[in-house]
């Protein structure tokens, strides 16, 4: 099997949380249409 698990099964088990997710794909295309625009809420303020 690949990465020598036994099954596809145990590699997402211990893997998925690498995948992106919605956050992770929409974070570029807001960043961008807001154009920096922050209020200082949120992650990061």
């Amino acid at each position: 099997m690949v990465l020598g698990h036994a099954s596809a099964v145990i590699t997402l088990r211990i893997y998925a949380h690498l995948w992106p997710g919605g956050k992770d794909r929409t974070r570029p295309v807001t960043d961008a249409t807001l154009g920096g625009r922050r209020t200082g809420c949120g992650r990061g303020a």
